[in-house]
């Protein structure tokens, strides 16, 4: 059986990114190839649009990895011969607890089956993960008069999810208080801020926030989920909401003096799910 890593994605886009970084992190500490499990969750694959190395596992790859495929007579001489079999480790999170355990994976037979949301996860492996989540294209030109304001003024990503987060038991649809002191934070320390909205429900916050100060609406025109975090990404600093999507926009933000805010909370008080480790250090939470 050939070494491999591989690392199960799905649900939405920033939930597959995390995936893939943690995936990518322990394959390239072990020295083997990476593989994706794709599960869509109701969603659709995601990276495409990424130069990512990882490939998408085929059945006959994951038979083999599970012993169910041609090498399994290769594996019975092996345990015949040297009386040692070669285990593989469904790596399973449980909720969002943080794993450490996960960083300590010695051999290259692992599945990773979780949502892996902590920069901890791939730290050390930061500039891989950079390199691989560039975009294989150039945004399209509808896009050229916002990418040249992001580039050349003191432009603030502001991400407000809402959609499944205003029915769900678990996830927690911010209020807008969070974005009026997202607001003042940012003018207190940023001169001339132009405030660059992004949202999953662009017609409920034209209507809902109003926020002081120079304000562009991105969404709504049409762009791709890729393409809006492409754009969201090229901005100098980020309002971020309780979202792995504008998550990853801020992180791979390449600003060097950027500043993040993020909110405290990700989810109702009720949930399981926890978020202590999401928030990288040196970003301020509200």
């Amino acid at each position: 059986m050939t070494a491999m890593i591989v690392t199960k994605v799905g649900f939405g886009l920033g939930n597959q990114l995390f995936q893939y970084a943690a995936g990518l992190r322990l394959a390239y500490r072990l020295n083997t190839k990476l593989k994706i499990q794709f599960e869509a969750h109701g969603r659709e694959y995601a990276l495409d649009p990424f130069c990512i190395s990882g490939t998408r596992i085929t059945s006959a790859e994951l038979m083999d990895f599970w012993g169910m495929g041609p090498s399994r007579k290769i594996r019975r001489r092996f345990r015949q011969l040297t009386g040692k079999a070669n285990r593989k480790t469904h790596f399973k999170q449980t909720f969002h607890d943080f794993s450490a355990d996960v960083l300590q994976i010695a051999k290259p037979y692992v599945l990773l089956d979780g949502f892996w949301q902590s920069e901890k996860y791939f730290h050390d492996a930061a500039h891989q993960v950079r390199a691989e989540f560039s975009f294989r294209s150039a945004l399209p030109p509808a896009s050229i008069a916002i990418t040249r304001q992001t580039a050349n003024l003191q432009s603030v990503a502001v991400h407000v999810r809402r959609g499944d987060y205003v029915r769900d038991d678990s996830l927690y649809a911010l209020p807008l208080s969070y974005y009026q002191r997202a607001v003042q934070e940012v003018n207190s320390r940023v001169i001339g801020a132009r405030f660059f909205l992004f949202s999953d429900e662009p017609d409920w916050i034209s209507q809902h926030l109003h926020l002081s100060g120079d304000v562009v609406l991105v969404s709504g025109r049409g762009f791709q989920d890729y393409e809006e975090l492409q754009l969201m990404t090229s901005c100098r600093h980020f309002i971020i909401a309780n979202s792995t999507f504008s998550w990853w926009g801020a992180w791979l933000g390449k600003h060097p003096e950027k500043i993040v805010i993020a909110p405290r909370q990700w989810f109702k008080a009720t949930s399981p799910y926890r978020s202590d480790n999401i928030l990288p250090s040196d970003w301020l939470a509200l």
